[in-house]
């Protein structure tokens, strides 16, 4: 089996084929790489894309049985809070002598002090919409990055940190109930939150926070349980 394809919970190919397109549709939504289905013998397999040869980790995907991948909270979440922030940046950045000018004049400015100059202003207008630009950036990439999601052939995990790390798991065969949470806009987004509690527990252990295609993650979820055997004491439901 080649190192760029990924084969069902039971070291086998997928014999659905519907069953397949859902982990392909799930690894796209959530990398952005064309995934695509490729048919063998017994089944099919999800065959990653030419130029990539890993996971959504960025580490090699083993030959053989359905190998852990992970998730991250879809950018097009955090995008919409900070796409002025980033305009604004962008905008001095590019537009920095103009924009000096144009405040000059409606600060009807006749004389600068000594030392400041149109040029000086222009330069503090260029650097303060890089600092906007660049924090801007961090305030999305530092959330996306300091969050990630676990699907492995033992269980589920929800990892958070980046220097410092804390992470909670849940075995497969003790999941008792998932629970997706999904508002308006997040279903325009197809985003949501998914909700995982085990036996023995009175609250939910596990969230996968803001995923793209939630509900395809879940019925993915659904169906290696039942692979596993383990539907009859799954309880699952959407809120």
């Amino acid at each position: 089996m080649s190192p760029r394809q990924i084969l069902d919970s039971n070291d086998k190919p997928f014999n659905d084929f519907s069953r397949a397109a859902w982990l392909r549709d799930i690894l796209i939504e959530n990398t952005g790489r064309p995934w695509t289905i490729e048919s063998v013998g017994s089944g099919f397999v999800v065959e990653a894309p030419e130029d990539s040869r890993s996971d959504p980790t960025g580490s090699a995907i083993p030959p053989g049985a359905f190998e852990t991948l992970v998730f991250r909270p879809a950018l097009r979440v955090l995008l919409p809070w900070y796409i002025p922030f980033l305009a604004l940046g962008m905008l001095a950045v590019s537009f920095a002598d103009d924009l000096a000018i144009t405040l000059l004049r409606s600060l009807n400015v006749s004389r600068l002090p000594p030392g400041v100059d149109a040029a000086f202003v222009a330069d503090a207008v260029e650097t303060a919409g890089t600092v906007i630009l660049g924090l801007s950036m961090l305030a999305i990439v530092i959330p996306w990055l300091s969050n990630s999601y676990v699907v492995g052939p033992d269980g589920i995990e929800q990892r958070q940190g980046i220097l410092s790390r804390d992470s909670t798991s849940i075995r497969l065969s003790d999941i008792r109930s998932i629970n997706l949470k999904q508002g308006i806009i997040a279903r325009l987004l197809n985003v949501g939150t998914l909700e995982f509690a085990s036996a023995g527990t009175g609250g939910i252990d596990v969230r996968f926070t803001d995923v793209a295609g939630p509900l395809k993650i879940k019925r993915w979820i659904e169906s290696l349980l039942r692979s596993n055997g383990d539907s009859e004491r799954l309880n699952a439901s959407d809120r």
